[in-house]
Order: C-alpha cells, then structure tokens, then sequence
C-alpha cells in the first residue's frame, strides 16, 4: 500500500488499531451465533453488539488511510502489495494442504495470487481501487471541495439506497471496489479540507466516532429484539453512512492528533514496524477459508472453557486475538527481508 506523504504516525497507529479491530470483528457476530431477541437486551448481548459497532468501522477505516495518505499507483508498488499476498496465502496454502486436507487444485492454487477469494474479498476490491488510484487522485486535487462534497452526498445516497434493496450488484453491501471508491474520496477529501481550511474538522473529532457507535447499536438491539430484520441488515452494513462517518472520524481523530511523544524513540519506531506487516494480519487469518474457520474455533474453545466466567473469557479472548496478531507480525518479517534484498532490486 503505497503513499505519497509523508508517514503520520498517529494515522500509523490508527492502521494497527483498525487490524485489531477487525480480529475483534471475526471474533464477535462470525464465531458466535448472533444476540437473539430473548437475550440481546441482557449485558452479554448488548455488549457484545457495542462491540461490533465498534469494530464495524475497520474496514472503511483502512480504507480511508489509503485515500487520506493518497496510493501512489507504481509497478513496484503493486508487486509489494502482492507479494505479501503471495508470501502469506501462499503459506497458509501450504499448510492446509499438509495438515488440514485442503485440495491442492486449481482454484486453491491460483488463489495464492488473490483469484477465487483467496486473500480474502478485499485483495480484490483493493487491487480494483489501486488501478484506479491515479484517476480519483487527480479528481480530488482539481475538482473544488463543493462539487466533491456534492458528489459524495449522490454517491453515498446510491450506494444505501441502491446497496441495501441489491437493485444491483456491484454495490455488494460494501465487499467492492465500488464502494471503496467512495469512501477512498471522502479521504481525499478530508485531507484537503485539513490541509487548506481544517475548521470543518472539528465536525469530525472522536466524539462523532462514539455517537455513531452508540447509536448504530441502539438501532441494532431495536431491530433484534423486535425481530426488524431489515432494520439490523441497515445497521452494522459497510454502506451504512454511520459506519462510514465513524470511520471518517477515527481518520481525523487521529490524523489531528499531536505527535510529540510519537515522533521519536523507541515507541515510534515499533509503531511503524507493526504498521508495515499488520495487513498480513488481515491476510493470515482471512487469506484462506481454512484459516478464519480455524481463527473462529479458537475463539469459540477458549469461551467454551472459560464461559463460566464470562470476564476471565472475554480477557483470554482478548489475550488470544493479540497472539495472532503477533504471530502474523513475525511471520511477516521474512517477506519483507526477502523484499528489501532480492524482489525489490529485481524491479529496479
């Protein structure tokens, strides 16, 4: 994921948390049975839908890092990307098919370069969105912040609307290139706002973040406890324009952020050393179907041994989520040595 500035290193920071935040996503609603009517009203059931709300932003949050640093669409650029890709799919490939009967066919093998899901759908939107980099740079820097504002209001409009009745296809509640445009603009848009007249951000600060989070699962524990289905599809949705806000406000929380005590030491240099491997977090637990069913079960055998103690668990989960983080971070180590000393020179 190439950029153009400069590394912020709060926005850094923000790149880690999000990665977090989507194995706490993976951990929640896709490990365990989502709240029923009968319980969703209990501490349990509203707890685990607040945290949700909270995660539910990751996605976008990611995405909007890219457009806020702006992707800086080069040959070299792509083939990093892909490469860790590659590296890590190409390592859970290997693995599965020694040890959890994976078929080594066609698809699993073409799957390792992000055809078929592997890597997971964002591989795909992304490369989608890397292509078309350039085009929505050169938009956001000629085109006046009214008519982009303009623009994203049709925009984000369509994509409810149109999203959430699937009147169409490419919309895919979120999981595409399409929308990843939308939201990659929004950045764009954030950042020249910030860098020209950074009054309007005030709007976006971290208190938007939490209002949307509390009402986002206020409206979800309406919708379950009287069975609105519709209404709890609505809600936790990437397309969601509060999920997007939320987003757009972590972005500004933390790219205004000061940076004093970040800036130097030791503390900023680990920052961004897990910054430049927490993508293949995403990657080593996602990367193959094989690898999130493994990642959910974990999460459910430590909550069925500890259940009993539902906050000794919740902190094992916690403690579990954080140990595959840093298992992907090391294994993610050899790939960028590997980057550094060989591929890199090649594309020279």
């Amino acid at each position: 994921m190439t950029i153009t500035k400069q590394r912020n290193v709060s926005v850094e920071l923000l790149r880690v948390i999000a990665m977090l935040m989507v194995l706490g996503l993976h951990a929640n609603f896709m490990s365990f049975a989502i709240p029923t009517a009968t319980n969703v009203l209990s501490f349990n059931g509203i707890f685990r839908v607040f945290m949700e709300a909270i995660c539910y932003v990751a996605v976008n949050t990611f995405v909007m890092i890219s457009g806020w640093f702006g992707i800086k669409a080069t040959i070299k650029g792509f083939s990093n990307f892909m490469w860790q890709v590659i590296y890590v799919v190409g390592l859970l490939f290997i693995i599965g098919v020694l040890f959890f009967n994976v078929p080594a066919n066609i698809y699993n093998i073409l799957g390792i370069l992000g055809l078929y899901g592997g890597g997971g759908w964002f591989v795909a939107a992304y490369i989608g969105l890397y292509i078309l980099s350039p085009v929505l740079n050169a938009y956001i820097k000629n085109t006046p912040n009214k008519n982009i504002a303009l623009f994203l209001i049709a925009f984000f409009s369509f994509q409810f609307i149109w999203g959430n009745t699937h009147s169409v296809v490419f919309i895919g509640n979120g999981y595409s290139t399409f929308s990843f445009i939308g939201i990659y603009i929004l950045a764009g848009l954030l950042r020249k706002c910030n860098d020209e007249d950074n009054s309007i951000m005030k709007y976006f600060r971290g208190g938007t973040f939490i209002l949307t989070v509390i009402i986002n699962t206020i409206l979800y524990v309406v919708g379950c406890r009287l069975q609105l289905i519709a209404l709890m599809s609505y809600t936790l949705n990437y397309i969601n324009p509060l999920v997007i806000l939320g987003a757009a406000s972590l972005l500004v929380t933390f790219a205004g952020k000061p940076e004093s005590f970040l800036q130097k030491g030791i503390l900023r240099n680990f920052i961004l050393w897990l910054s430049a491997s927490c993508f293949a977090v995403y990657l080593l637990h996602v990367g193959m179907s094989w690898a999130l069913l493994k990642y959910c079960e974990g999460v459910q055998a430590i909550y069925d041994k500890y259940s009993a103690f539902s906050g000794f668990a919740m902190a094992m989960i916690l403690l579990y989520m954080i140990s595959v983080f840093i298992l992907a971070i090391l294994i993610d180590q050899p790939r960028k040595f590997l980057w550094r000393k060989v591929i890199s020179k090649l594309l020279k």
